[in-house]
């Protein structure tokens, strides 16, 4: 438009523009996934990309996400949060964990599971939990602390940032 392109000409630069995109991010997706079974990983590829996004949405828009794991692997996704906070669902049958994410805006705000989220495991829900934050991701098993599970190599939405200028 800027260089007196016609309708079509703009058209095709927007769907060959948009075509890189989706196939970059596409592909970046499935280099994580790799990386991430490779070290042991156990969620199946439809969690990993809810967890990843999740991640994305929230690290940019400073809201927690997150959702509950279920035993078929699928996952089922709390309704978002606040900036320091988030509601879930009930604990649906089958589930086999939950995750949710700490994008730290605030100044007193950690990346780890805060009082609030131990509390909710150990006496509600009762599975594994997963805190994903900027830098790592913490995993709260019920009636324990939480403990470092990885660094975010595989969640990190910005993985080219991760890898050059860690």
């Amino acid at each position: 438009a800027l260089n007196d392109g016609d309708l079509n000409e703009i058209g095709m630069s927007a769907l060959i523009g948009g075509g890189i995109s989706f196939g970059s991010y596409q592909l970046q997706s499935a280099i994580n996934y790799s990386e991430y079974k490779e070290s042991g990983g156990t969620f199946t590829r439809k969690q990993f990309n809810a967890i990843s996004r999740a991640a994305q949405k929230s690290f940019t828009r400073g809201r927690e996400y997150g959702g509950w794991l279920t035993a078929d692997g699928g996952v089922e996704m709390f309704p978002r949060g606040q900036q320091s906070q988030i509601q879930p669902q009930d604990k649906p049958k089958g589930a086999t964990g939950f995750f949710h994410t700490h994008p730290n805006t605030g100044g007193n705000w950690g990346e780890i599971h805060s009082p609030a989220d131990i509390n909710f495991n150990n006496n509600i829900a009762r599975v594994p939990s997963l805190v994903v934050g900027r830098q790592n991701t913490y995993m709260q098993l019920s009636g324990q602390n939480a403990n470092l599970f990885s660094t975010n190599k595989f969640f990190n939405p910005y993985p080219f940032n991760y890898y050059w200028f860690r």
